[in-house]
């Protein structure tokens, strides 16, 4: 078996705790057509991809009200919501990838990650935001071989230098999870090219490349 990270940690990124709305500060436009667009709060990333914006009113406010109850922690009510939209439209992929955040923070990972399989694959495997959220669910409950299938999926989609960066960040931290450290070095050195003009992930970027570094040394 091979050797486990000395710490245990959970990723710094967190993808997209919740799609919500249009209105969000300090955007950063990663792409113009579709407009795709992220803002960063901390360890938190939320994505906005006009490519999905199909929520029609009646959903917009099922999804939103589900978002509300997630927030204040009131998981069961929030579920209720995201189901009654999914009743409306059974493969929305925006609910879909929220009815999985919900569902891993409830630590349910079985349910989370069956809803993200069902949001990448009904994007045709271009909502990158599921297919992330997937990988790195994979990889904190100790699937990390599937883990790095999916990041090498998702890198695989995309032409977006951003998209491939944070997937490659992840996969970088999937790897010093597991102690794979030559593998890890090679994607972070990739994830900091990629990444060159964001430099808002350089600090968490230099984090994972002082643990891989380091990781014999601790």
């Amino acid at each position: 078996m091979r050797k486990l990270i000395k710490h245990s940690f959970i990723a710094l990124i967190f993808i997209v705790v919740f799609i919500s709305c249009k209105k969000q500060n300090n955007k950063i436009i990663i792409n113009t057509s579709p407009l795709i667009y992220y803002t960063k709060n901390g360890e938190d990333i939320v994505f906005y991809n006009e490519r999905f914006d199909d929520l029609y009113d009646s959903i917009n406010t099922l999804n939103l009200l589900g978002i509300k109850f997630a927030q204040e922690n009131k998981l069961n009510k929030s579920r209720e919501f995201f189901l009654k939209g999914l009743e409306k439209d059974l493969n929305n992929v925006i609910l879909l990838n929220n009815l999985g955040n919900l569902e891993s923070n409830a630590k349910n990972f079985k349910k989370s990650i069956d809803y993200y399989k069902k949001s990448f694959a009904h994007s045709n495997s271009q909502y990158f935001v599921a297919g992330l959220n997937l990988a790195r669910t994979l990889s904190v409950i100790g699937e990390d071989i599937n883990a790095e299938k999916e990041f090498l999926n998702v890198i695989n989609n995309s032409d977006l230098d951003f998209i491939k960066g944070i997937s490659y960040y992840q996969l970088a931290e999937n790897h010093l999870r597991y102690g794979e450290i030559e593998k890890g070095s090679k994607s972070i050195i990739k994830a900091k090219q990629l990444l060159n003009n964001y430099p808002d992930f350089e600090s968490d970027l230099i984090k994972t490349e002082n643990k891989l570094r380091d990781y014999y040394n601790e």
